[in-house]
């Protein structure tokens, strides 16, 4: 009887200790890329899309539909070096572009922002956000890329738009305060 109820009580302690660790931000690394990626996400599904290509995927568990954030790493081996910083600005525009008329294929009631200039870990970086129905579901998104000479990253993150979305919202902010490193 002793053993069941100490073999009871670590289970439980176990499984707290797993819930509280999801709640605990945690670094993450794509290329030269450091982001914390907010308390409550789970993951990353790392994923290779195609040559040149990494994706990671960090998804929440507890709602339906969940909030996703996506960190896409994009090299291009044909790129110049050395690219002033408005020559990048423009192209992380054009991409930024294309990735959100690729998504926008599985949206219905479509609608995007223009095409915001910004700074991402002291680097110059555009964002667009967008809503729409994904799957079904009021969903709102918004989207940064970020031109680096030979690497372009692609950040995304999405999720419910009819309730309140604390995570959504963090996940905003750790994009939004990612680090580059040299």
């Amino acid at each position: 009887m002793i053993l069941r109820t100490l073999l009871l009580c670590f289970f439980l302690l176990m499984q707290n200790m797993a819930i509280a660790g999801d709640r605990v931000p945690v670094n993450s690394q794509l290329g030269r890329i450091a982001i914390k990626i907010p308390a409550g996400l789970n993951g990353p599904d790392r994923l290779f899309p195609n040559k040149g290509t990494e994706l990671l995927v960090f998804y929440s568990q507890k709602e339906s539909p969940p909030t996703l954030l996506q960190l896409t790493q994009v090299l291009i081996p044909a790129a110049p070096l050395e690219v002033d910083e408005k020559t990048k600005q423009e192209a992380a525009a054009h991409f930024l572009t294309g990735f959100l008329q690729t998504f926008s294929q599985n949206v219905q009631e479509w609608k995007r922002s223009p095409i915001d200039k910004l700074r991402l870990g002291q680097y110059a970086a555009v964002r667009a956000t967008w809503t729409g129905n994904f799957h079904g579901l009021p969903t709102t998104g918004t989207m940064y890329m970020l031109v680096l000479g030979k690497e372009s990253y692609c950040f995304h993150t999405f999720g419910q738009m009819d309730l309140p979305n604390p995570l959504l919202q963090s996940s905003i902010r750790a994009i939004e305060a990612l680090h580059v490193e040299r």
